[in-house]
């Protein structure tokens, strides 16, 4: 229902004393809701705005069971500076009802069509008529002016930007323990991260390097993580050989090595097969040195790209630098070609230049030392499972957060003392 959706934020109540009671906290409550309703609004009409300095919140309408309460109603009224326009409190549950006698039309047998076509126009009919004798607006609630202006002062506005809060973590598994595979997936998955997963066949199109992950290293990760988004860089000699096959082992996109690529209607072909059968979606990705004009032909051929991977390091290899003339690249890629949903930088990521990549116009991080070879993991190659597991968790939300503070990921007791005692990873 938001235009910024954080799940990780936490809240706090403050300033409490003896003296204060249930309702306070539940005013507390009611306004912090006001509250995040007021930025999540500003937030979307400044980015909708042609005029950028413009945050003022038209009427808004309400129904359902929250038009019951009038101090609900008035809080928002205060907190948004607008007025609140109270419609039925039952018209989500009529307009339920309605799509619901509309789907029951398409699934019933057609054979006697007429008598179908009249008894659900008679149904809508009576539900339309039942609506249109209630009113469509009861009440309106004007702000208190005075009371808005306070409110505004307490709690200025958080304009922010969609571009740097829509930003998807890839956690590479190049970099992950073989003997700790799925595990650290599983920790990985958990703190929000896509499965990025790199499929080498010893070609030169990887640089010669040679991956031990293949279709039944995905299908095992499928069967131990079901709802796992897993992320797949084929960098392989013949893609179109293997493409239905990692499909069919349950990746959710197979991104190709475009220098690989000599027959675009082999491609096309196994692409289209893939997503038919299995709904896998496709990706190109481009080594370093590649141009990004290079992608313009697979457009013209008919190709739905649904990524595009920009290697900030030669492919095959973990622990590179990044090479810092790809992020042009990046921003030649959002410029010249919006409609392609996902950008994406693989390699040399860390907390400190992950900001850096973000504001070129990469909106998925993939990286695999800096999430599973921690400096604490290097130094306690022993450690024991939970404190792995929390180093990993940490990392994969330092990087999200592009260098913040981490967040307690885990909530168990036990884990805590660990953050706590100082013999996991600082803060």
């Amino acid at each position: 229902r938001t235009p910024i959706c954080d799940p990780y934020a936490r809240a706090e109540l403050s300033s409490l004393s003896l003296a204060h009671r249930r309702p306070h906290i539940w005013r507390a409550l009611i306004e912090a809701i006001a509250l995040g309703t007021r930025d999540n609004m500003r937030n979307l009409f400044h980015w909708l705005s042609q005029d950028k300095s413009a945050v003022n919140i038209p009427p808004l309408p309400v129904c359902g069971g929250a038009t019951r309460s009038k101090f609900f109603l008035q809080t928002h009224a205060n907190f948004l500076n607008s007025s609140v326009v109270v419609q039925h409190s039952n018209a989500p549950m009529i307009g339920a009802a309605a799509l619901a006698a509309a789907c029951l039309y398409f699934r019933e047998d057609k054979s006697n069509s007429k008598l179908t076509d009249k008894r659900h126009r008679e149904s809508l009919r009576r539900l339309t008529h039942n609506w249109q004798l209630s009113p469509s607006v009861i009440d309106v609630i004007e702000p208190n002016h005075d009371e808005a202006a306070q409110l505004e002062d307490l709690f200025p506005s958080n304009i922010q930007s969609m571009d740097l809060n829509l930003v998807q973590v890839s956690a590479s598994l190049l970099a992950a323990d073989t003997g700790f595979l799925v595990n650290d997936a599983k920790v990985a998955h958990k703190a929000g991260a896509w499965l990025h997963i790199d499929i080498c066949d010893g070609s030169t199109f990887s640089r010669f390097a040679l991956s031990s992950l293949g279709p039944a290293s995905i299908k095992a990760l499928r069967q131990a993580i079901p709802d796992a988004y897993l992320d797949v860089h084929l960098a392989a000699n013949d893609p179109y050989r293997h493409f239905s096959a990692l499909a069919a082992s349950g990746a959710n996109r197979v991104t190709v090595q475009l220098e690989a690529i000599d027959d675009i209607e082999r491609l096309v072909n196994a692409v289209q097969h893939a997503f038919i059968l299995f709904g896998c979606r496709f990706g190109l990705a481009l080594a370093p040195q590649t141009p990004i004009e290079s992608i313009q032909r697979f457009l013209d051929a008919g190709l739905d790209i649904d990524l595009i991977n920009i290697l900030a390091v030669e492919p095959g290899t973990g622990g590179q630098l990044l090479q810092k003339h790809v992020l042009d690249k990046l921003t030649l890629l959002a410029t010249r070609y919006p409609h392609i949903p996902f950008r994406q930088i693989d390699g040399g990521l860390n907390p400190s230049n992950a900001r850096a990549a973000v504001l070129a116009g990469a909106n998925v991080l993939a990286a695999g030392s800096a999430i599973f070879t921690t400096n604490y993991q290097r130094k306690n190659s022993l450690s024991s499972s939970v404190y792995r597991e929390t180093s990993i968790a940490n990392a994969v939300l330092d990087l999200q957060q592009g260098g913040g503070r981490p967040l307690d990921f885990f909530c168990s007791d036990e884990k805590k003392k660990i953050r706590k005692g100082g013999r996991g990873r600082s803060d």
